[in-house]
């Protein structure tokens, strides 16, 4: 468990800043002093996997907005799924969109991408 104190870092609310996606940010007003973990239990976060239906967005808001570095845009073609990875510390925040992205512009050109769901 980790003791403190936190502080919203938006004290207004930030929906439409965030194109309508509900989104609060906080902070400790002090360091953090965490207790002694039971033995097996989670002591820290290095991945956050979320799901989206428009990337473009995503890359919008976590990127432009919220300045979180866009490290990686990758398509799986086995999976038919976009990845996309922001880094902020030593947080990975891995955004993806299943069923892959129908067009994307990348160095100047469209590229097509097939936008079937996978087969499960």
């Amino acid at each position: 468990m980790v003791r403190g104190s936190w502080v919203l870092v938006f004290p207004e609310p930030v929906d439409d800043f965030m194109a309508g996606i509900k989104t609060f940010v906080l902070q400790t007003d002090a360091p953090l002093v965490a207790a002694h973990p039971s033995p097996g239990s989670a002591s820290g976060l290095d991945h956050l996997v979320i799901n989206t239906p428009n990337p473009e967005r995503a890359v919008a808001n976590y990127g432009a907005r919220l300045g979180l570095r866009f490290a990686l845009d990758r398509t799986a073609e086995q999976w038919k799924t976009r990845f996309l990875f922001f880094r902020l510390g030593g947080l990975t925040l891995e955004v993806i969109k299943p069923g892959a992205c129908q067009t994307r512009v990348r160095s100047g050109e469209i590229v097509s991408l097939p936008s079937e769901p996978p087969n499960m």
